[in-house]
């Protein structure tokens, strides 16, 4: 037989499985030493606590040097005792508050059978299904309100105020029960006061209810094995907890500050005992009075958010499961702040030598170590290095000022010495590489050091950083140490990337050095520290010079390529992608080697030779070293813009930054090719320009007055209107009482014609007609492309004035930062900087909420040796011999669930809270960045919802075609005028466009169901008549309001449409769809044309031209993919997509959707990740949300679930429905103390005694 192996000597008992339940009166006088009947705290006379009490001895002690009179222990050593209190009337448990209505809906209130059929409950009495738990019985039950068995009404139940609850209409709480005092003792159902609610619950359960009409009790265990008994829901009985966890401090003077629950315990047996006297004199107003507060006492006892209830002191951030079973203080553990020290090797930490002789080592005395153990002790806790305390055999520990001596077994805790094992930790730690193991290097400082190359996986910079030192203590912590050491974990588990590399000044070190030429003095000097590094002395044997005369000579590239060994001399200048390429391709103890000879070579390199950046190096030069106006490179640049497109005001700089050429010993030139800070666009706003300011994805915004500042005169305004253009005479008046489109696109209609000075004027007050806007027929014609006539040179000019007035005047930043801003662009620039610092603030709220709620819900995930990915109850991805996650390193055990949340949690902090433009069409935006990665994760509906449609035929006439069969057509949209004669009769005739006759008869059907009229089709024009009553004029006023909105064609829940072009390119024998700039496109669904620009020619606009895509902004993806010549279709709302696809079409979406989210910022991690979120996530053949709804669907654990949001909910229902907690999860095994079942702990050593006698 085969037995487990216990991992730790001394282990405690192990805990498999947690019960939940509803406390009983029974259980609780079992549990209780003392009944308190005292109200009184303490005894005025002696000053002690008051024997029964709240605070009586005998529930243990709430503070120092007295012994407890239950167990005679001290306070260190008794854990405390619970007592009760026996109320004389029950109160209702706020915590089973709804589960109590919900029983009072579903009983019949006479003879408390179910309001079901008898045999609905045979069925479920026989497969053993709780009916209150079952939400389709209990919505029959609740309907039904006459009693198949004994044919009473029952009246309405439902929830009240606080703890009340309402039955036909009554406050059923003793505030509203004076009518029913008389009967209290009758238990009449219809009085429904407390205790005819315990007599309730026992008729449902009790011998003999009717619930069983076989009769048969053998069933009634079967049918009760999911839910507690309903009787203790309503409280008789509370259970006082011990004095400790409710201390009371006494005060300098008389008196002490007793703790909120001592408080509430003391006014129950008050209020209690006062009840007894109303009884007693049948005072039915105090007894009333004394009810309420009794039952308010109970419940702010229990859930109370003015106090510290015991609800409160679970819940929340404070609270104990996330404070105190969740996450633990930890001792041997130091914090201070961090420096660089690029002498240390990357796997070193600096450890001050005050922190070292406090932080101790436990080590056992050996016949090995007991002579090196024996001077730690002779040198004390002061004397470096020492020890504090030695612990014996029976367990003392003695500290080394008073005990010399040890002997074999004893453990000796030294100080810490070198190469000694570490945990180093910054916090936030928002993913695995937070938390990292190095050796130990004493140094003299007051700062934790460690080199630079170690900075990107703690996230950390030398401003003023803290970071903490954790100790192991055991010998299995020390082993497991050698998982976490920095050679182990070179590389992110979240793209397999190197991510502890050399960084900033070592690259730039690394990149001069390439260039220079040294002697043979200075070159031996940096090769010695590389064999100081490598611990190799005979590379400088290999070394030739690279000139011999007339002196030696070397080069940068020969002391680069004693650093790589496995290279031959690098053809050109070492960049950052150059440095992580050749490390790449390294092992993980060559990579460890080179950098940390990198590191000081470089700091040896760069201190000596020095690098700075000054003010010289902002100035622009050309190859003659002379100074150049570079404002007319910037002039060139403007000319070829559009002053309205955002897209193209921002790219100016992107060009200026490919214009400026620099000489090659420019300091910040250096930085930007190196790689090692900063990049072109940098360097261009600080020498050149700083280019567009950017607010909320749009220019600078205009006031209601129409100016972006109010420093601009009120003549400036005629900027922003010559940028809106309309269509011929679209939407004017042509004739009195005119009906036409105005600036927000209603339908206005006007009794009568209009004078000059557009006042209405008398007169023809018969006939009234105007011209509606087209807004869906525009297709590229030559109304539609505004092109700008070059005219003369000084029209030129003037109108290249103009187009610079409004960048100006919309927040674009001519200036640059070496020129100085003037006060209009340093206004503009402090409102991008203020949007960046709100957004950093806000952001980091968002995605640390984001990355709590991704790790509650993966982390019980690990991969096994079967390639599968299973929880602790259910299997999320099959088993597969090639898995993917063997190939990039993963082993059995891994815990891939945690590594996969905070793959895409931590990446979230680099993005932004904006919304972006869409394939650089500025008519059409989508939801990028956290909010939209906030939308996929929650499974919410997609605030931008973009439908993708490709044609079978992709020329932009035939997605012309598509588009006019999906544009929504609605009145507005295809009648150019509406006549209105009120004479003997009403009626209105719609002129419809020539192009849209053809839906003259689908007018004519919309209208006659609108207004319930008789609507015939007279000479080309749709003709309503109109009823002549009082009515007519609320008819004529709906007309004006409403009817262009009235829906034709079209598919209604798209609001606007976009032509994308499409360049289509074989990569890798693979089609790629790029977006780019070609025709671009209106909401309405129209081709806008560029504008002309010089050296360019117009777009074409036909078949032979490149293919098309259409963006149609909206839903309606299921009417779209029945339409006829579309091939394909689809959308980035996943919810639409589950509906019309199904479920593993929303699993593929939610991939491409996180992984293009990501990729708009720049940022890769491996698919794997992200495809195993998008499994949990529908793996129960429906998307659940990673929200505190979705989550408790795939997760059964109560501890887990209490320890992340709702713990009173979670923990009430667990009692009420008997719930058995396995600990089997991550956050159950630490809540209890466990080790938790992944990684390291999801192994078991088992013992084969078979062979043994």
């Amino acid at each position: 037989m085969k037995k487990i192996v216990n991992e730790l000597e001394g282990l405690p008992t192990k805990i498999d499985s947690v019960k939940f339940g509803i406390l009983t009166e029974q259980r609780a006088r079992e549990l209780s030493v003392l009944k308190v009947s005292k109200r009184e705290i303490y005894d005025i006379n002696t000053e002690k606590p008051m024997v029964n009490g709240v605070l009586d001895p005998k529930l243990g002690l709430s503070s120092p040097g007295e012994l407890c009179e239950t167990c005679n222990k001290t306070l260190q050593e008794c854990t405390g005792h619970f007592g009760h209190i026996e109320l004389t009337l029950p109160v209702f448990h706020p915590g089973y508050q709804k589960m109590l209505v919900k029983i009072l809906q579903t009983v019949c209130k006479k003879c408390s059978r179910i309001l079901l059929p008898e045999k609905k409950i045979f069925l479920y009495r026989i497969s053993g299904k709780n009916i209150f738990n079952d939400e389709i019985l209990f919505n029959e039950a609740k309907k039904n309100q006459t009693c198949f068995y004994c044919g009473y009404t029952n009246g309405v139940v439902k929830r009240g105020i606080g703890t009340k609850i309402i039955y036909s209409g009554y406050d059923l709480n003793p505030l509203v029960v004076k009518s029913l005092l008389s009967q209290i003792e009758d238990y009449d159902l219809l009085n429904f006061n407390k205790r005819g609610c315990n007599e309730l619950e026992q008729n449902i359960f009790g011998e003999g209810t009717a619930v069983y009409p076989s009769g048969d009790a053998s069933v009634r265990p079967h049918l009760n094995k999911n839910f507690s008994l309903f009787t203790d829901i309503v409280v008789s009985t509370v259970l006082v907890p011990p004095a400790c966890s409710r201390p009371s401090v006494k005060t300098e003077e008389f008196g002490s500050n007793e703790d909120d629950l001592t408080i509430k315990l003391s006014e129950m047996v008050q209020l209690s005992s006062t009840i007894v006297n109303s009884l007693t004199t049948s005072s039915l107003i105090l007894l009333l009075n004394d009810w309420e507060l009794l039952n308010n006492t109970f419940s702010s006892y229990i859930s109370g958010n003015t106090l510290r209830s015991l609800l409160t002191r679970l819940k929340g951030k404070h609270g104990r499961f996330r404070n105190n079973l969740s996450g633990k203080r930890s001792d041997y553990t130091a914090r201070t702040v961090i420096s660089p020290d690029p002498l240390l090797s990357i796997e070193q930490v600096g450890i001050p030598l005050q922190i070292a002789k406090v932080l101790t080592v436990p080590e056992k005395v050996t016949e090995f170590n007991i002579e090196s153990l024996r001077r730690h002790v002779l040198n004390g806790p002061k004397k470096y290095p020492g020890a504090n305390f030695v612990i014996n055999k029976e367990n003392k520990r003695i500290s080394t000022l008073y005990n010399k001596k040890i002997f074999l077994g004893d453990v000796v805790e030294r100080h810490l010495v070198d190469n000694d094992r570490v945990l180093f930790n910054r916090q936030p730690s928002l993913h695995r590489l937070s938390i990292l193991s190095h050796f130990v290097k004493v140094v003299p400082n007051k700062t934790f050091c460690f080199n630079v190359s170690v900075c990107a996986p703690y996230n950390a910079d030398f401003d003023g950083d803290e970071m903490n030192v954790h100790v192991p203590q055991t010998l299995f912590a020390r082993a497991e140490c050698n998982l976490m050491r920095i050679k182990e974990n070179l590389r992110s588990p979240k793209d397999n990337q190197l991510i502890i590399m050399p960084n900033q000044d070592f690259i730039t070190s690394m990149y001069l050095i390439g260039r220079e030429y040294f002697d043979e003095v200075s070159f031996y000097t940096y090769l010695f520290e590389v064999c100081h590094a490598s611990q190799d002395y005979e590379i400088a044997k290999s070394v030739r010079p690279s000139m011999l005369r007339p002196t030696r000579i070397y080069t940068g590239q020969q002391l680069l390529s004693a650093i790589f060994r496995k290279h031959k001399l690098f053809e050109s200048l070492m960049t950052k992608r150059m440095l992580k390429q050749c490390l790449s391709q390294m092992s993980s103890s060559e990579i460890v080697i080179a950098e940390n000879c990198i590191a000081r070579v470089s700091a040896r390199f760069i201190g000596e030779r020095g690098f700075s950046i000054g003010v010289d190096d902002l100035e622009y030069r050309n190859q003659g070293n002379k100074a150049v106006r570079i404002k007319s490179l910037i002039g060139e640049c403007v000319r070829e813009i559009d002053p309205d497109n955002i897209a193209e005001l921002s790219s100016v700089r992107d060009k200026m930054s490919k214009t400026i050429k620099l000489l090659p010993d420019n300091s910040a030139l250096i930085m930007a090719e190196s790689g090692s800070k900063g990049s072109k666009i940098n360097i261009t706003q600080m020498m050149a320009m700083v280019g567009q300011q950017v607010i909320n994805g749009q220019r600078v915004p205009l006031s209601y007055s129409g100016r972006s500042l109010p420093h601009y005169r009120d003549g400036e305004t005629y900027i922003t209107e010559m940028s809106t253009t309309t269509e011929g005479a679209a939407g004017c008046c042509s004739g009195p009482g005119a009906m036409h489109n105005n600036e927000m696109g209603r339908t206005v209609m006007t009794g009568g014609g209009c004078n000059e000075n557009g006042e209405n004027s008398p007169g023809n007050r018969g006939i009234a007609f105007g011209t509606m806007n087209d807004t869906s027929s525009r297709t590229g014609s030559a109304n539609n492309t505004h092109e700008i006539d070059p005219g003369t040179d000084a029209q030129r000019e003037k109108d290249l004035q103009h187009c610079e007035e409004k960048m100006l005047f919309r927040g674009f930043i001519k200036n640059s930062f070496f020129t100085g801003l003037n006060a209009f662009e340093f206004f503009f620039h402090a409102i991008s900087g203020r949007e960046g610092l709100v957004d950093t603030a806000v952001k980091t709220a968002e995605t640390g909420y984001m990355q709590r709620r991704l790790i509650k819900a993966l982390e019980d995930l690990k991969l096994c040796f079967d390639g599968s990915v299973r929880g602790t109850d259910c299997i999320i991805q099959f088993p597969n011999p090639e898995n993917s996650y063997f190939r990039k390193g993963f082993q059995p055990g891994d815990a891939l669930g945690a590594i996969a949340a905070q793959s895409i949690g931590e990446p979230g902090t680099q993005m932004t809270l904006k919304t972006f433009h869409f394939a650089g069409v500025g008519s059409m935006n989508i939801t990028l960045g956290v909010p939209r990665l906030k939308e996929i994760i929650n499974a919410s509906a997609c605030s931008t919802p973009v439908i993708r449609i490709t044609g079978v035929h992709k020329g932009l006439n035939d997605m012309r075609q598509i588009n006019d069969a999906v544009q929504p057509l609605r009145i507005e949209n295809v009648v150019e005028a509406i006549e209105i004669n009120i004479s003997e009769s009403i009626y209105a005739d719609f002129r419809t466009k020539t192009k849209y006759l053809s839906l003259n008869e689908t007018i004519r059907e919309r209208l006659e169901k609108r207004y319930k009229s008789e609507a015939f089709i007279h000479n080309g024009c749709v003709r309503m008549y109109l009823d002549v009553n009082q009515d007519s004029i609320y008819t004529l006023n709906d007309m004006k309001q409403q009817v262009g909105k009235i829906f034709l064609r079209g598919v209604a829940t798209v609001t606007g449409t976009v032509f994308n072009n499409v360049e289509t390119e074989n990569v890798n024998g693979k089609e790629d769809e790029r977006h780019v700039d070609g025709v671009a496109g209106t909401k309405d669904g129209n081709v806008r044309h560029k504008r002309a620009r010089k050296d360019s020619s117009p777009v074409c606009a036909d078949d032979a031209g490149p293919e098309f895509e259409l963006l149609a902004e909206g839903t309606g993806l299921q009417e779209i993919l029945g339409m006829p010549n579309v091939k394909s279709a689809l959308t980035n709302n996943i919810i639409e997509i589950e509906s019309v696809l199904g479920i593993e079409a929303a699993q593929r979406s939610i991939v491409n959707e996180i992984v293009f989210t990501l990729k708009s910022h720049g940022i890769e991690i491996n698919v794997e990740h992200i495809t195993l979120l998008a499994d949990l996530m529908c793996f129960k053949g429906k998307v659940n949300g990673i929200t505190r709804f979705g989550i408790k669907n795939f997760k059964s654990s109560p501890l887990m679930l209490a320890s992340f949001e709702q713990t009173g909910e979670h923990l009430f229902d667990a009692a009420a429905n008997n719930k058995c907690n396995e600990i089997a999860g991550v956050s159950d095994s630490i809540i209890v103390g466990g080790i938790i079942p992944v990684g390291t702990g999801g192994v078991s050593i088992y013992h084969d005694d078979r062979n043994q006698n």
